[in-house]
């Protein structure tokens, strides 16, 4: 889950960067800068964040929506079987994803998978743009939710609670 502070945050730095970048007008300069989103490692949770997104942004009409490059590619090497069984490593597609959403103009990027959030600090190296945790956002979120000293319950995949993926955070 990515809280619903972490998402107006990433539109928030669309917008500031349409605001700083040279252009002869608004919309030659919005073209530009968008959030790119490593997804389609369950497309329904692409789908979900995408729907998210457009909730969270105040948009009057449909051209004050948040610029998106969805990179939706279920290709990737299954993440559990890497982690639990030792198979073909997602990592090299995970980094041709993140490198193929930068050149494509990402000023942020976004995963909503949080098995993948297993190579987040491999995917942070030699990353020029900023790239949201799903797993921060959701411990911050959880955290404000909880009363101070609270137990805080994780549902997850098997995969996600045999790696301790949270854990450290909660």
């Amino acid at each position: 889950m990515l809280d619903q502070r972490s998402i107006p945050r990433l539109v928030k730095l669309v917008h500031l960067s349409d605001e700083r970048r040279p252009g002869k007008n608004k919309n030659e300069r919005k073209k530009v800068s968008m959030i790119g989103i490593h997804g389609g490692m369950g497309p329904l949770a692409t789908a979900d964040f995408f729907n998210k997104v457009i909730a969270a942004t105040s948009a009057a009409v449909d051209a004050d929506h948040v610029p998106l490059l969805i990179q939706s590619d279920p290709r990737v090497p299954s993440r559990p079987a890497a982690i639990l069984r030792g198979e073909e490593s997602p990592l090299p597609a995970l980094l041709a994803g993140r490198d193929r959403l930068i050149a494509a103009g990402a000023i942020a990027l976004a995963m909503p998978c949080n098995i993948a959030h297993f190579w987040f600090f491999e995917l942070l190296e030699d990353c020029p743009v900023p790239f949201l945790s799903i797993v921060d956002a959701t411990c911050d979120e959880a955290a404000d939710l909880a009363a101070p000293g609270a137990r805080i319950g994780l549902i997850a995949t098997g995969t996600t609670l045999a790696k301790h993926l949270f854990d450290q955070r909660l």
